[in-house]
């Protein structure tokens, strides 16, 4: 079940690679999966060993591609590409369908920009062309399509669809005898994200609960990894920081740090989002670059949820500008700010505060109002309300009388509505709040 994550003693891609394409890889990959082991679900139903000859190289490499991709995603594009070519070759062209879907989500989230979706939308059409249209009947390619859409709606903040779309894609693969699968758990993954991103604190809690019953089914170390990040954000989300690190924390011991991968890129990153509410932000700066610079192969910044990753590079060095650390630079908060307004609506609202928060550091009392109302504005366009209200909070308190203090009251009754807690409002730490209030309350330069 857990073969293709749980491989001690393999590290890099090449060999995992190896392993894989050796006798024991092979008996581990006929063996121990239920259905197919897949990052998006597009392979055999059927144990590698007992697959006819003439498509027994294209089914592993598939199966290698999707496995091998989960490390290092160029060399599984790689694989990918080989497998549908072999079934091309074979005339199998359910069977390409299925690598093509698992091409258009590759595409979906490499798409780092809004609406950029083209390149997965003609994977998706491909697929759907050599099926002869959507498909419609209980199968693997009817769920794959589902869980497709589902992810771009997400890139597009189609939240309702997207939700729908995945519950699905969950029924579908339930109702086929894959509860439990890699395919399964995966559109489980998404169908959490949607929600963190919805921003409705009771649902959120509501998908959790029933994650957590999927997760200790299958007993998944990467499906208990996105739980454990997933947590993290709900305690942040609940004013609750040093749980968020704990749990945070846990989840990176359950991953292997020996060797880089995206996914040992994530249990870094997910230790650190925390520390924006805690203190030391220029230790944890460091170490966001470091990890980074470390994972540079994967381009974290540059997939659909690298606004995150832009936020957090931001609202630290933004921190540390605060406490006057002359290391931090406006411009490069200004420049991160600018590139994240351009992702996906994923995280990426929390570099624009760091934007309007650094500006008003500076006394540039007048551009910082621009900032926070740019970022009021993009997830009132989205539907997110928390990060509504935390911009309508930074925009209160930086105009102060009458028109801010009733700013400040609209932000604290909206947070409320989602069931957030007022702690979230301190993006600063203790070590800076101080410093924002009385760079907030100076006249403008």
């Amino acid at each position: 079940r857990e073969s293709w994550l749980s491989l001690s003693g393999v590290g890099t891609a090449a060999a995992l690679v190896r392993y894989l394409r050796g006798p024991v890889g092979v008996r581990a990959c006929g063996l121990r999966t239920r259905a197919s082991v897949q990052q998006s679900g597009a392979t055999t139903t059927r144990p590698v060993p007992e697959l006819e000859h003439r498509d027994k190289q294209a089914d592993r490499d598939g199966f290698l591609g999707t496995m091998v991709g989960y490390f290092d995603p160029l060399s599984g594009l790689r694989y990918l590409l080989k497998a549908r070519d072999g079934h091309l070759r074979s005339g199998e062209l359910a069977r390409t369908a299925e690598v093509d879907y698992v091409l258009a989500y590759i595409a979906y989230f490499s798409a780092a920009r809004e609406g950029r979706t083209g390149l997965g939308d003609r994977y998706l059409q491909q697929a759907r062309l050599r099926l002869g249209g959507i498909p419609g009947d209980l199968s693997r390619p009817h769920a794959l399509d589902l869980m497709v859409c589902g992810v771009r709606a997400q890139h597009r903040g189609q939240w309702a669809e997207a939700r729908q779309l995945l519950e699905r894609s969950l029924a579908a693969y339930e109702q086929l005898g894959l509860r439990g699968s890699f395919e399964h758990q995966f559109s489980w993954v998404q169908r959490m994200h949607v929600d963190r991103h919805r921003q409705s604190v009771p649902g959120f809690a509501r998908t959790l609960q029933e994650f957590r019953r999927v997760a200790s089914e299958v007993e998944d170390s990467a499906l208990a990894c996105h739980l454990g990040f997933n947590e993290t954000v709900y305690e942040i989300m609940r004013g609750r920081p040093e749980r968020a690190l704990l749990r945070a924390e846990e989840a990176k011991r359950s991953w292997p740090q020996r060797e880089a991968s995206y996914q040992r890129f994530l249990s870094q990153f997910f230790v650190l989002l925390p520390r924006v509410y805690l203190d030391d932000p220029a230790d944890a700066l460091q170490q966001l670059r470091a990890a980074i610079r470390e994972h540079a192969r994967f381009v974290p910044q540059r997939t659909m949820f690298g606004g995150d990753v832009l936020g957090l590079l931001a609202m630290l060095e933004a921190q540390t500008l605060e406490l006057g650390d002359r290391r931090a630079s406006l411009r490069r908060i200004l420049s991160l700010a600018e590139r994240a307004a351009h992702t996906p609506p994923l995280g990426r609202h929390l570099a624009l505060r760091a934007a309007a928060r650094a500006l008003a550091a500076r006394g540039k009392r007048k551009a910082a109002l621009s900032w926070w109302l740019r970022a009021e504005a993009l997830p009132t366009r989205m539907e997110q309300p928390i990060d509504v209200a935390l911009a309508r909070y930074g925009r209160g308190r930086l105009l102060a009388g009458e028109a801010g203090q009733a700013l400040v009251a609209s932000a604290a009754a909206l947070l409320a509505m989602q069931g957030a807690d007022p702690r979230m409002f301190d993006e600063s730490g203790p070590r800076c709040l101080r410093a924002w209030l009385r760079a907030s309350a100076a006249p403008d330069a």
